[in-house]
């Protein structure tokens, strides 16, 4: 069995957590996925670790699962 580590996400991980986000959002009917609005975020969250933190479950160098936490950034408004 493969080991499955965690960790602080970095900024080369924002393609695979927005394509995350897209999945956990697929199941709200009133929740319009916009990539690019939701990497945004990501990317804010990462500038901003006063307000906000975001960890990964790492598999062989890829992102398999996330966790954030923020006072002030919404990832699913950008």
């Amino acid at each position: 069995m493969e080991k499955i580590t965690f960790r602080t996400a970095k900024p080369e991980d924002v393609d695979t957590l927005a394509d995350l986000i897209s999945i956990i959002f697929a199941i709200e009917e009133d929740f319009a996925i916009d990539k690019e609005k939701q990497s945004r975020a990501l990317q804010m969250l990462m500038q901003n670790p006063d307000t906000a933190c975001v960890f990964i479950a790492d598999h062989d160098g890829k992102a398999i699962a996330m966790c954030s936490a923020q006072s002030l950034i919404s990832t699913a408004e950008g």
